[in-house]
């Protein structure tokens, strides 16, 4: 293609040349179609003809072509013979003095000629995936009124402007007037006025976000001229206004580190917003109740300042984020000892300050419901028993073990013993001794299922060290005794049509919640509800088909067995007999 776009003129006709190319000459006419795409806006023998610049005629669109019929936005193109690889053809753009909207394209493409004759594109002739369409852009220079950008976003409470003018002189005033359609969501600037003097100037129109969401600004011509009438169509903006500037709270050191014996240690989170504001934008930063931590004992709150915060008594303090920036650092201080607690976290939460306060979070600066609270886990590294798992389940008459180990030197022989708080549901082996030779090995603990229920295994210290003493307290465990259950899955369609004839199988299954040992047998029973007829309308078939047997205790019964072992269900069909 020549040009991929120009302005359309006022009047005539300006061609613009486009090549059909092989990457070899042929000793044939190389014949092919050349269809207007769906994509184009500009409307064929209205805004443009299609010509062969070679020997100057105009297509001819929808017409036959030896045996073939081709559709009606589409033409027979082809490349002479022996003396070239090209042929050339020409989009001549029809001018005129009619606003149409803006600019328009004319989008052509490449295709096979395929006939049951020799008029055909050659099987031997590959057109190109990526150079089998070119596009025109015919260039508006008519009437009407140029709006741009025609979609843009806004901060709620925040405004942003876009601009217009003419695209001719008026030939006297006119006044477009923009209108929000959505004015709860944005609103808009008032009319604006075009004559000879500024119709070339850009001028411009204001939109004020009010709340998250998408708005459109539509615009009418309400004082008019010949060549800009009431009627005249100018584009749209569409608007989004996104909500207020958002607020963020955000972790930036680990998120579990061990405690330390001694000393402090620093882990740095953020307040973050979306956007710099012009003035301080505050926050309180509160301790959450789900921390198990304590403040003042475990760690502190450090400032931006790298002074402690004072977080008491409501366990909040004022953070802020300062002018034009757009985040402020804080820290989560840890103090390190070597006494036993556990794993602690600490939560800290972002939340708006509100109330009577002399300091407020501004109202146009929304706390992120998602990224409100950060963790940090101070992990433990005293002394103390490591219990894994912590909670586990079991079946009735199975076992399931757990298992146990000091996290120091216990300077002598430590006996810990495990009781069940619930021997009736499940039972526990018995104590496990550690001393220096062994306190970093795993021991396991036996747990056996007696029926179904929830008991709790505690553990108490019975041979005691100075780091180990008698009152050290050891996480428990929580153990589910659960027994085998059994249910019936279908799993083909719950409805369906009869048929007419032949028959249709329905899968169902037979489910256990754990594959037993042994095989598990059931009597599968036709109930009295059901509406259809047993033998007449439908059998019960094994996965392979064959017809299950009844059993002698009762007519509408049979025998099914799930395997042992390998499985924990046995599917079964439903047969359906079709009839008229």
């Amino acid at each position: 293609m020549d040009a991929a776009s120009a302005p359309e003129g006022d009047s005539g006709a300006t061609g613009y040349t486009f090549r059909v190319k092989l990457t070899e000459a042929r000793s044939t006419h190389t014949p092919f179609t050349l269809c207007i795409d769906p994509s184009s806006s500009a409307s064929l023998g209205t805004d443009f003809s299609l010509w062969s610049e070679s020997w100057d005629y105009e297509l001819s669109f929808g017409s036959d072509i030896s045996v073939v019929t081709l559709p009606s936005n589409c033409a027979g193109v082809f490349v002479e013979p022996y003396r070239t690889q090209s042929w050339d053809y020409m989009i001549r753009v029809t001018g005129d003095e009619s606003y149409e909207g803006g600019d328009e394209t004319v989008v052509l493409k490449l295709g096979r000629l395929k006939s049951s004759s020799n008029m055909k594109t050659p099987d031997n002739v590959e057109i190109s995936s990526t150079a089998n369409t070119i596009t025109h852009t015919i260039e508006n220079d008519d009437h009407g009124v140029l709006v741009k950008p025609t979609s843009l976003s806004v901060l709620a409470t925040k405004s942003v402007t876009y601009r217009m003018r003419l695209l001719s002189n008026p030939g006297g005033t006119v006044t477009v007037t923009p209108t929000s359609a959505n004015a709860n969501i944005a609103t808009v600037s008032g009319p604006l006025t075009f004559d000879a003097a500024n119709w070339q100037t850009e001028q411009s129109v204001t939109i004020t976000g009010k709340t998250e969401g998408e708005a459109k600004i539509t615009h009418t011509i309400t004082a008019a001229t010949n060549d800009y009438p009431i009627s005249m169509t100018v584009e749209p903006v569409d608007v989004t206004v996104n909500a207020l500037v958002k607020a963020s709270l955000e972790l930036v050191g680990t998120a579990s580190a061990p405690e330390g014996d001694s000393g402090t240690t620093g882990y740095t989170f953020r307040v973050k917003l979306t956007e710099a504001r012009s003035t301080h934008t505050h926050f309180t930063l509160c301790i959450d109740p789900s921390s198990s931590a304590s403040e003042g004992t475990d760690f502190w709150l450090i400032g931006s300042s790298g002074k402690k915060m004072i977080v008491r008594p409501h366990r909040c303090t004022i953070a802020f984020v300062s002018p034009f920036r757009k985040q402020t650092r804080y820290k989560i201080r840890v103090k390190g000892d070597k006494v036993y607690e556990g794993d602690e976290t600490v939560v800290v939460k972002l939340e708006q300050i509100g109330g009577r306060s002399t300091i407020t979070t501004p109202d146009d600066v929304e706390i992120s419901a998602a990224a409100n609270t950060i963790t940090h886990t101070i992990e433990n590294d005293d002394h103390g028993v490591l219990v894994k798992p912590t909670s586990l389940s079991v079946l009735a008459t199975k076992s399931v073990t757990y298992r146990m180990r000091l996290l120091s030197n216990p300077g002598g022989t430590v006996t810990v013993t495990p009781t069940s708080a619930n021997a009736n549901i499940a039972t526990v082996s018995g104590p496990l001794t550690f001393d220096a030779a062994n306190w970093q090995t795993e021991q396991s603990v036996t747990i056996t299922g007696k029926t179904e229920g929830e008991a709790k295994i505690t553990h108490t210290i019975t041979a005691a060290t100075n780091d180990y003493p008698i009152s050290m307290t050891v996480e428990p465990v929580d153990v589910t005794v659960n027994v085998v259950k059994a249910s019936l899955e279908l799993v083909g369609a719950a409805s369906a049509p009869e048929g007419d004839s032949g028959t249709k199988d329905y899968v169902f299954r037979v489910k256990l919640t754990e594959a037993r040992s042994t095989g598990t047998h059931f009597t599968l029973c036709i109930d009295p509800s059901s509406s259809a007829s047993e033998g007449t309308d439908f059998s019960l078939r094994e996965a392979n088909g064959k017809k299950l047997t009844k059993t002698s205790l009762d007519s509408n019964c049979t025998f099914v067995l799930i395997a042992p072992n390998k499985t924990q269900s046995e599917a079964y069909k439903i047969r359906v007999k079709g009839d008229e």
